[in-house]
């Protein structure tokens, strides 16, 4: 334990070093090298080839929706593997995911994808994340925060 400070000093001044040059805003001349370019636009989040947004304020469904459109994404399409990542960074508020159903109809993706996710509840014809992950219908009206998800630029 007596080389625990010296290490923890060295490891902290590394990582110093590498975020300087990694923030550092390029010179006149100098060009900034295209893999330097962040996958997703601020206050998006990035993961495995996504970006995603997870709104402060709310608004109904259709509005959530106009505005992932607006950034060329839609309302988040949740998938197994996202499900850690994405109840990490929602944490205990309830959001919009693009859900949607028909009367009558099987609730699908916004991409026409029958949903193998459970929705909860006949509360209406959209469907939200809720405190406890749990998808539940909701009358399309209702305001709730959101998150939207479009592929990286790198893809």
């Amino acid at each position: 334990m007596a080389f625990g400070f010296p290490v923890l000093c060295l490891v902290l001044c590394i990582i110093f070093v590498v975020l300087f040059h990694l923030l550092k805003k390029p010179s006149d001349g100098e060009v900034p090298h295209p893999c330097h370019t962040p996958p997703c636009p601020t206050h998006w989040f990035w993961y495995q080839g996504m970006c995603y947004y997870f709104s402060e304020g709310e608004k109904n469904w259709t509005s959530s929706q106009d505005f992932c459109f607006s950034h060329n994404a839609s309302l988040a399409r949740i998938t197994k593997e996202e499900t850690d990542f994405i109840h990490l960074l929602k944490g205990k508020d309830a959001f919009w995911i693009g859900l949607r159903r028909s009367p009558g109809q099987p609730w699908t993706w916004l991409n026409g994808d029958i949903a193998t996710l459970e929705v909860l509840g006949d509360g209406g014809d959209c469907a939200y994340l809720d405190n406890e992950f749990r998808a539940i219908s909701a009358r399309c009206r209702t305001t709730f925060r959101w998150m939207c998800s479009k592929p990286d630029v790198l893809k």
